[in-house]
Formats: structure tokens, C-alpha cells, sequence
């Protein structure tokens, strides 16, 4: 997933404003809070409905999933889909019965060290 700054470049912000900038991905809600303890995962916002996971080359990660808080700021036009472990942003609003970062088979594989 590509980040909003590009590594290499001369960056006229304030620190802060450059670590916002780092911490986000493209199809947030607002800018990421890079400090934040959350992630877009424990969001209420990411990826109603169907949680899907990677297969498991790519580690059983979750799949990225569309902010819908985005999709209505912008009007019902849908972003790019943000990554699971993407630090939360001003929208966040926690979330009841959020899914695992990874899938149940593969937290299995690497807790008896199949990894």
C-alpha cells in the first residue's frame, strides 16, 4: 500500500505535520494520529461486513479493507483500501467484535513454531 510521502523527497511541513503525513495511507478518513494505540482494524469505519483473509504466503493477513467514514466525507466515492495495521485517525470509532489480524490457522501455525 502507498504511503503519502515519498521517502527521498525535501519536505516543507513541520515535524509533526511529516509524521502525520508518514503515519497515512492513501484512502483514510484523515490524516493518521501516529501515536495512536488503535488501528483502522479496531475501527468501526474499516471493512463492514465480509473480513477476508490473505492467503498464507503472504502470512494470513487481513485483507485491506475500504474506510466507509471516507466514502461518506467524499460523498458516497470510495477510496483506496487501507490496510489493517494502519494507524487510526481523527474518525476512529472503536468497534464491536473486530476480526484477528490474522487468521485463526495461522496464529496456530505460529504458536507451535510452524511459521
Amino acid at each position: 500500500m502507498k504511503e503519502l510521502l515519498t521517502e527521498g523527497l525535501t519536505h516543507a511541513h513541520a515535524p509533526e505535520v511529516n509524521a502525520w503525513l508518514k503515519a497515512t495511507f492513501a484512502g483514510q478518513a484523515s490524516f493518521a494520529i501516529p501515536g495512536s494505540p488503535h488501528t483502522c482494524r479496531e475501527c468501526s469505519h474499516w471493512g463492514r461486513g465480509n473480513f477476508g483473509y490473505e492467503p498464507a504466503v503472504a502470512g494470513g493477513e487481513l485483507e485491506p479493507k475500504r474506510c466507509h467514514r471516507r466514502t461518506s466525507l467524499a460523498q458516497g466515492i470510495a477510496g483506496r483500501a487501507v490496510p489493517h495495521h494502519a494507524k487510526a485517525c481523527s474518525q476512529f470509532v472503536a468497534g464491536e467484535d473486530r476480526p484477528a489480524p490474522v487468521s485463526a490457522k495461522r496464529r496456530r501455525q505460529i504458536s507451535i513454531g510452524e511459521a
